[in-house]
C-alpha cells in the first residue's frame, strides 16, 4: 500500500495537509447529502502518526470520515489525566468529554476506565500504531464493510465477528 505524502504543518494546531488517495479514484460515487459522517478523535501530539495514549494525550485531531472523504475538522488540547503510574478520575472525564462528540477514539493505547467511559458514551475505541491516513483507511474499510454509519448504528453495535474483524484491520 502506497503511502501519502505527508507535510508537517508549522504549529502542529493547524490542519494536517494529506488526503486519502482513494477518494474521487475507487469509482465509487459519493456519499449520499444527507449521511451522517463518522467522525473520529486520533491521539497524535504531531499530527502525523497515532501513538498517544488517551490518559496521556495531549492533543486530538478530529476528522469527519463519510464514504471516501476525509474532512479535518480541528486539534483540540488535552491535558493528560495519566501521570507516572496513576490518573485522576475527575481529568479522565474532562478528557471523555472533550471527545463527547464523536463516534471512534483511536488512540495507541488506551486503558480499561477511559475505555469504559468512551463505551457509556456510546464511542468505540481502537489501539492503533500507524500513520493517520492508513489508520483512517482501515476505518474506512471496517466500516464499509460492516454497512455501519455512525452513531445511527453506534458502532457499539458490532456483532462479535465485525468487532474482531474491525480490530484485525486496525492492528
Amino acid at each position: 500500500m502506497a503511502r501519502l505524502p505527508l507535510r508537517p504543518t508549522g504549529d502542529g494546531l493547524s490542519p494536517p495537509e494529506f488526503t486519502l488517495d482513494s477518494a474521487n479514484r475507487s469509482g465509487q460515487r459519493p456519499p449520499l447529502p444527507c449521511q451522517r459522517p463518522l467522525r473520529v478523535a486520533i491521539g497524535s501530539a504531531d499530527g502525523k502518526f497515532v501513538h498517544e495514549h488517551f490518559g496521556r494525550a495531549t492533543r486530538f485531531q478530529i476528522f469527519d470520515l463519510t464514504g471516501d472523504t476525509l474532512c479535518f475538522i480541528e486539534t483540540r488540547l488535552a491535558t493528560p489525566a495519566c501521570q507516572h503510574d496513576s490518573h485522576d478520575d475527575r481529568q479522565l472525564e474532562r478528557t471523555v468529554d472533550l471527545v463527547r462528540d464523536v463516534d471512534v477514539v483511536l488512540v495507541a493505547a488506551i486503558g480499561p476506565a477511559a475505555e469504559a467511559a468512551l463505551a457509556t458514551r456510546g464511542i468505540r475505541a481502537f489501539a492503533v500504531r500507524d500513520f493517520i491516513p492508513d489508520a483512517l483507511r482501515a476505518l474506512q474499510k471496517a466500516v464499509a464493510r460492516a454497512h455501519l454509519t455512525a452513531k445511527s448504528n453506534n458502532l457499539g453495535g458490532l456483532t462479535n465477528e465485525q468487532e474482531a474483524s474491525t480490530d484485525r484491520d486496525l492492528r
